[in-house]
């Protein structure tokens, strides 16, 4: 593997002058199947439901399992975890406080269903209220119901009974997104506006730790929007700016997601120098979130003057025998990754990734193991190796010996 010194950052003020452009449009809200089948990863909210009741007057509904789960979400809506029968396994209703009025009504019970038996899901119309009035957004509730395995007679590996210890775990995500073609200058692309942290509404710019809501921009007019590890130039997020087709465009999202408003504002813009190795890097603070790529070896990005998360950063290889095949972090959301300042006063370096180091991460539940390899880069950020179609590099392998060494196999991880 080649080794990459390190990322070179140097600032030089630069002020983009640009005629008056303002350009207002209303979207549209569209409630999928399923979300991330049109829009990619949507992000989400997490929360961890316990046995203690929430205090105050909210009055409870008659519920019907001996060991029902309470959490708080949305700034301090109420929700509930309960079973339809008191013998049945899992728990299959939720209630939602949908309208925040501290009172659980009959419309606020849902019922959960599941594909899998560990994931429970109910899209949930949840009110929330804006300038113009009342408003609904739908948002997806799933809780996560892991089984807990113990060795049967035979040996073998079987579900244990559920305990009241055991753990409740309830993900919020969006369930719906707007979308409409939108101008950007002389051209028009298709996007769509996703409340990525699944709080409501739509205008949150990325921090320190946390995602902001996400962007996406059909910006090869392919007619597809999901942005993955592959399409990263179709990803963007609320914040000041947006990048599209070369130029960054002023951006501004009405709270409630109705309209998104693009500007050509005037810009202090930096020089980032980038090793010829490190061709992609994604950058994310309150300006925007940036998908950047050199034309040329040699030829520095220019970036809005800010302070920014080293989100993501591809580094291109060629294996001896001339396969292509690249690393990709993947610590998007991350805390703790690498930032880098663009200003006046300053020039950071930024270290490089590699060499990487390779750690096998071994978790043990009971009669069962689980084993993965992580590879992590000098810089803090964590890889995954992408390999071309033909002639990947040879993976490292697992050996698994009893101490008696009356048994003993081989696994090979996969690079794909």
């Amino acid at each position: 593997m080649k080794r990459m010194n390190v990322l070179g950052v140097v600032w030089l003020a630069l002020c983009v002058s640009t005629v008056a452009y303002s350009e207002e449009t209303w979207l549209s809200y569209r409630i999928p199947a399923q979300a991330e089948s049109e829009v990619g990863y949507v992000g989400g909210d997490y929360k961890e439901l316990t046995d203690f009741k929430p205090v105050g007057g909210l009055g409870l509904p008659k519920l019907v399992a001996a060991d029902p789960r309470f959490g708080e979400v949305l700034g301090g809506r109420d929700v509930i975890v309960d079973k339809s029968r008191p013998d049945a396994v899992n728990w299959d209703v939720l209630w939602v406080d949908v309208n925040g009025n501290k009172r659980f009504e009959p419309g606020d019970r849902f019922e959960l269903k599941s594909e899998d038996g560990r994931w429970w899901r109910a899209v949930v119309p949840v009110e929330f209220k804006g300038e113009d009035g009342p408003r609904l957004q739908h948002l997806q509730f799933g809780i996560y119901q892991g089984e807990r395995y113990v060795a049967g007679p035979d040996g073998k590996a079987v579900p244990a009974p559920r305990r009241p210890e055991d753990k409740v775990s309830l993900y919020l995500q969006s369930a719906g997104y707007y979308f409409g073609k939108v101008k950007f200058g002389e051209k028009e692309h298709l996007l769509a506006l996703v409340d990525a942290n699944a709080n409501g509404w739509f205008d949150d710019p990325p921090g320190p730790a946390r995602v902001g809501d996400q962007i996406l921009v059909d910006s090869d007019d392919s007619g597809k929007l999901g942005a993955d590890y592959q399409h990263l130039e179709k990803l963007a997020s609320v914040g000041k700016y947006i990048y599209v087709d070369g130029v960054y465009w002023g951006l501004s999202v009405a709270p409630d997601g109705s309209t998104i408003t693009i500007t050509r504002p005037q810009i202090t813009m930096g020089r980032l120098h980038l090793e010829e190795a490190a061709a992609e890097i994604t950058l994310s603070g309150t300006s925007g979130l940036f998908y950047l790529k050199k034309a040329r070896a040699d030829e520095p990005l220019l970036v809005p003057v800010g302070y920014y998360k080293v989100a993501e950063i591809k580094i291109a290889r060629i294996a001896q025998d001339g396969a292509a095949w690249s690393l990709s972090s993947s610590n998007r959301g991350a805390v703790g990754v690498p930032h880098v300042s663009i200003r006046t006063n300053k020039e950071p370096i930024l270290q490089a990734a590699t060499p990487l180091t390779a750690r096998a991460n071994v978790r043990a539940t009971s009669p069962q193991a689980y084993f993965d390899l992580a590879l992590m880069g000098k810089d803090g950020l964590w890889y995954r190796i992408q390999a071309g179609e033909s002639n990947p590099p040879n993976p490292p392998s697992l050996k698994l010996r009893t101490k008696s060494g009356s048994w003993e196999k081989e696994y090979k991880f996969q690079f794909g």
